[in-house]
Formats: structure tokens, C-alpha cells, sequence
């Protein structure tokens, strides 16, 4: 491009009224101006060369003293330089100009922003003062707290977010309240496990012994006595194994209930294990009052239980002891009345017993012969002896009752009487009435195999052998497994354990006689069942039991009652045994009322197997029907 365009292009552009641009050479000269004139003049004051791009400020001043303004930045990479250059009159007038505008709008600003204050201070701090009060009390508690919602968009969101902490606060409030108390009531529920029966709600042991503690405590302050009884439900396991372990809670409830009816308001009942309660009677003046309550417990559950479709007679064992001859600490109080309670046990249950130091060396002999029971199932020390049952019309051997026998090595032949109520409470009688069941069976084939005349031999069941469940799984399984025909196999129930529940035993006693076994009712007249209840309960046998026989030639009730059984017996299509039979004059009355079979010393003692096989082979008849003595 060459220098008269560029002078043109520079010349072209004016700035205000007296503005142009002008060029310079790195050294200062005046390469292109309006003015010709200045051409290739030298010009004092430049500022220094600055980067490319960057521009500064130029002031400069004519001969005359006129002053000249402006930007200057390079350009190119010859080193030049353009300035825009405008006279200082003019520059200053503008400035001051811009100065007079800015001023005015500052005033503006100023009046307006006044006006604004005014206005804006009454529609901010109102609210603002709500929100703090607000603030205030919902500090103060009042969670309840909500201000109102003002126009300006601002304060509108700050008071939405204040409500929105207010009512998250109150329902985080209200939570933390409610956990507190589920908290408290957890603990509660905690203290009060701790010291109460869960299924009965009566206090546990631990709260029992605390409470005797205290009371033991005042009796020694007061001169008084205190009483202890122990409470153990005789059948329980009979209620559990036979309508389940719903109905045995259900049962132990409504025990726990009668319990708490039965004392005063100062006594205390406790559930201490299973089947198992104590009582406690404090501030007494004499033993009989603990005997009077035991009694009265005793009578109230003396009744028919109707549980799961079933009924059920069950009974207690009570021991009582008595604070201070009885122990003087809980802990013995509460042993020697346990001991009282497994002697009422003993008894046959439904009663109940002082405590007396004697007890204790028999619980002693009581633990013994369990163990012992224990170590002779495994060691094999029981035998079975065999009583014959005799034809009273033909003389004639037709069955034999198996009864176990305790072959110690110590002590010798030990009879059932003295070992057979540890078995029945320990639950051995289960494990040692299978072992008996499966030995007579086994043996009564063997005796078949040897030639002899068949008979039926009859095996006592335990009452609770009786309710378990698999029992003619049991029975079966001995049957095949000895090859004795169930027709040659008498299973006899006491009358006692076939009425604790009726429907229980009408519906197992049928399985049993389904599979062809005879069922016999042993010890007929003891127990407390009506005629409506044998006529439902699928048997062939009575068995007339042996106190009714030793008095019936001395005592006319005891043979109006034989008499009875034996017609009514037979009105029912049954047959009928007498037990017991010892003499010839009670042999003589059975033969006159026609009763169908016996058994007693009369003829044979119970004998082993080895010997009752020469009883069998003899087959002596019975004796004549003339009085004598009995036999040795």
C-alpha cells in the first residue's frame, strides 16, 4: 500500500471536533498527519515502544501551548506507532460533562434510594420482627408456632422456611417423645420379664425368693411365722401329650388364676419351672393356717378339666414348710418344701405334707434308686416273673400276667412297690414298660415254639405310657418283631388312668383292639368312673381288684360290690377277673357269682419263666371247693 493511501485512510477518520490520527516511526518522526506540514517532523515526549496490542496514554504540546491528548499503541513490526489525538479543550469539556451527568444521576439515585428505604423498612422489618418473635417462642417450647407469609418474595421464603423448621422440629420433637417412651416402656417390659413368668404373668422365682427375703426378714423382727409351699401339678405331662402344649399353657393359666383366688392379698403365688409353683404365707400364727390353704388349693382343682375336646382330672402334690423350724434362709425354706412335695408325691399325689427332717435322708434314698434304675436298664438287671390266670370253671391255665421284677446286685429281688412310683415320676416307666412288653411277648412265643398250650399274657401299661402318642406304633412293632399273634397279647390299663381323658382313651383303646389285642381295666372299683364311661371304652376285660377279694368273706360291702361288678361285667358282655384270690372261701364266692377267671396265691405265686414253664406243664387243677387255708 502505498504512503498517499495510508495519509488518505488517516485523514478520513475524525475524532470530535478537532481529533485525528497521526503516525510515527520507532524513532519519534511523524510519518503520516493531516497536516502535510509536520511530515518527517520530529516529535518530543513519545512514551516508550509497548508490546504489540497494548495501548497508553499520549499528552502533547504545541509551540503555541496548546495541549494535545490521546492513546497511542503500535503496530506492525517496523516499530510504528498510531496515536488518536484530540485538542485538550475539547477532551476536558466532555469530561467535565460526564462529570455534571454523573452527578445528577448520583442525586437521582440518592432521593430515590430514600424513598425506597422508607417503603422497603416497613414491608421487610415487619416481617422480619414476625419472624423473630415466631423465633422466640418456638424456643420458648411453643412448637405449635407458624408467623404468616408477607408479599416480598425474599421474606416470604425465609418465612416458609422458618414454618417448614418449626413443624419439622415439632414432629422430630414429637418422635424423639415417642421413642423416649417406647424406650421407657421397653425397659419396663425388660423389669418386668426379669421378675415375672411370661406365660402366667405370676412372679418368677427370682422375685419370689426376694420377696420370702423380706418377709423372712419382718417374721424375725415380729416374733410370726412364715409358710412356703411348693406346688407341683401331678398330670400336666398327660394334658401336654395328649391335647398338646396349647391346652397344658391354657391349663397352667387357669391354675395360676385359681391360685391367686385362693390366698390374700398379702400372699404371693410364683410360677417357678414347668408344672411347678410357690406359694408364700406370711405374718401366720400357727401351722394350720398353710394347711387350711393347701387344702382349699387341693379341693379347687379337684375337678374335670375340659381341654382341647378332652377332659381331664388333674391333681396336685403339696409341700409345706414353716419359718423358723423349717430352715431359717430362703434357700432351705424353698428345698425342704420341695422335698415335702416329692414326699406327698410319693403318696400317690393329690395331698399334701409337712415338712419333717426325715424326709430328707428318703429324698437322698429317692435319688438313689433313680440312678439306680438308670444303671440297671443299661446293665439288664430287671427280670419278669409270671402270675398264672386260671379258668375258675375248668381249672385250666388260660393266661399269665407279666410283672417286672429288680434283680439287684446289692440288695437282691426287689418288688415293684418300692421302685415302680420313682419310674412313673422320673419318666423311666416309658424305656422300662417297652422292655417288659417286648420280654413277655418274646417269651410267650418262645413257650408256643416249645409245644405248650397257647396263652395270652397280659402286660400293664403305665398311665403315661398309655397317653403316648406312638403307642400301637410301639405295640406293633414288638408284635412283629417277637412274631407273637396280637390275640395272644392282654394289655391292662388302670381304671384311674383310662377316665383322666375319656376321648383319649375310647379312640386309642379301639386302635389297639383293631389290631386284635385284648384290653383288660385293671384294679375295677378304685378309681372314679361311671357305668356311662365303661360302656363307651372298647374293652373285653374287668379285673375285680385285689382289696374288694380280701374282704369278701368278712366284709358284706366288699362282696355286694364284687357281686355288682361281676353281673354288670357280664351285662356288658365282658369277662371278668378277680385278683388277688387266696383262699378257698373267696374262690368259693367268685364260683358262686359265676366270675370268669382268677389269679393269687391260691393257686401259684408269680414265678420266672423257667419256673412257670413246670406250672404250665403240670397243669394242677384248682382246689376243690371245700374252705381252706391259703396257700404258703
Amino acid at each position: 500500500m502505498s504512503m498517499e493511501k495510508v495519509w488518505e485512510i488517516l485523514d478520513s477518520v475524525s475524532i470530535g471536533k478537532s481529533g485525528f490520527l497521526a503516525a510515527f516511526d520507532r524513532h519519534g518522526n511523524v510519518i503520516a498527519h493531516p497536516n502535510k506540514e509536520f511530515l518527517l517532523s520530529k516529535t518530543e515526549g513519545l512514551p516508550e515502544s509497548t508490546s504489540p496490542g497494548e495501548a497508553t496514554s499520549l499528552r502533547l504540546t504545541d509551540e503555541d501551548g496548546s495541549s494535545l491528548v490521546g492513546q497511542l499503541a503500535p503496530v506492525g513490526i517496523l516499530g510504528w506507532r498510531v496515536a488518536a489525538l484530540q485538542e485538550g479543550s475539547e477532551a476536558y469539556a466532555l469530561v467535565a460533562d460526564s462529570i455534571e451527568k454523573v452527578l445528577i444521576a448520583a442525586a437521582v439515585v440518592l432521593v430515590v434510594t430514600v424513598v425506597a428505604s422508607v417503603f422497603f423498612s416497613r414491608a421487610i422489618s415487619r416481617p422480619i420482627g414476625g419472624l423473630a418473635a415466631g423465633m422466640r417462642k418456638v424456643a420458648a417450647g411453643n412448637l405449635n408456632e407458624r408467623v404468616p407469609l408477607p408479599g416480598l418474595r425474599e421474606i416470604e421464603y425465609l418465612a416458609v422456611s422458618f414454618n417448614d423448621m418449626a413443624e419439622n422440629l415439632e414432629t422430630r420433637t414429637a418422635e424423639l417423645l415417642e421413642e423416649i417412651t417406647e424406650r421407657k416402656r421397653a425397659e419396663e417390659t425388660i423389669r418386668h420379664r426379669a421378675y415375672h413368668d411370661a406365660l402366667t404373668g405370676l412372679p418368677n422365682r427370682a422375685l419370689f425368693t426376694d420377696r420370702l427375703t423380706v418377709a423372712r426378714a419382718q417374721a424375725r423382727r415380729t416374733g410370726q411365722m412364715l409358710a412356703v409351699m411348693f406346688l407341683d401339678l401331678d398330670r400336666l405331662k398327660v394334658v401336654n401329650d395328649t391335647a398338646g402344649h396349647p391346652e397344658g399353657d391354657g391349663l397352667l393359666k387357669s391354675v395360676a388364676q385359681q391360685l391367686e383366688g385362693l390366698v390374700r392379698e398379702g400372699d404371693t403365688v410364683a410360677r417357678v419351672g414347668g408344672d411347678e409353683f410357690t406359694v408364700l404365707l406370711p405374718g401366720i400364727t400357727r401351722v394350720d393356717s398353710a394347711v387350711e390353704v393347701a387344702e382349699r388349693i387341693l379341693k379347687a382343682l379337684r375337678r374335670t378339666w375340659a381341654l382341647g375336646g378332652h377332659e381331664f382330672h388333674v391333681t396336685a402334690s403339696i409341700g409345706i414348710t414353716v419359718y423358723p423350724t423349717d430352715g431359717d434362709d430362703p434357700e432351705t425354706l424353698l428345698r425342704n418344701a420341695d422335698i415335702a412335695m416329692y414326699r406327698a408325691k410319693e403318696e400317690g399325689g393329690n395331698g399334701y405334707q409337712l415338712y419333717t427332717p426325715a424326709m430328707k435322708s428318703r429324698i437322698t434314698e429317692r435319688l438313689a434308686l433313680e440312678n439306680g434304675l438308670r444303671k440297671g436298664l443299661e446293665r439288664g438287671e430287671f427280670v419278669v416273673y409270671y402270675q398264672p390266670q386260671v379258668n375258675i370253671r375248668t381249672g385250666k391255665i388260660v393266661g399269665a400276667e407279666a410283672l417286672v421284677r429288680w434283680q439287684q446286685p446289692e440288695r437282691g429281688l426287689t418288688l415293684p412297690m418300692e421302685f415302680i412310683p420313682v419310674a412313673e415320676e422320673s419318666g423311666l416307666i416309658v424305656p422300662l414298660g417297652e422292655w417288659v412288653l417286648r420280654a413277655a411277648c418274646a417269651q410267650n412265643k418262645a413257650w408256643q415254639k416249645a409245644g405248650l398250650p397257647p396263652i395270652r399274657v397280659a402286660v400293664n401299661l403305665s398311665a403315661r405310657q398309655f397317653q403316648r402318642r406312638d403307642l400301637t406304633e410301639t405295640v406293633a412293632h414288638v408284635l412283629e418283631e417277637t412274631g407273637l399273634e396280637p390275640r395272644y397279647l392282654e394289655l391292662e390299663i388302670t381304671e384311674s388312668a383310662a377316665i383322666q381323658d375319656v376321648d383319649f382313651t375310647v379312640a386309642m383303646l379301639g386302635r389297639l383292639q383293631e389290631m386284635g389285642i385284648q384290653i383288660a381295666i385293671d384294679d375295677f372299683g378304685t378309681g372314679h368312673s361311671s357305668l356311662g364311661y365303661l360302656k363307651r371304652f372298647p374293652i373285653d376285660v374287668l379285673k375285680i381288684d385285689r382289696s374288694f377279694v380280701h374282704d369278701l368273706t368278712g366284709d358284706p360291702g366288699a362282696a355286694e360290690i364284687a357281686t355288682t361288678i361281676i353281673a354288670m361285667a357280664h351285662n356288658l358282655k365282658l369277662k371278668v377277673i378277680a385278683e388277688g384270690v387266696e383262699t378257698q372261701e373267696q374262690l368259693a364266692f367268685l364260683r358262686q357269682q359265676r366270675c370268669d377267671e382268677m389269679q393269687g396265691f391260691l393257686f401259684s405265686k408269680p414265678a420266672p419263666a423257667e419256673d412257670f414253664v413246670k406250672v404250665l406243664r403240670q397243669a394242677r387243677p384248682l382246689p376243690p371247693n371245700t374252705p381252706s387255708r391259703a396257700a404258703p
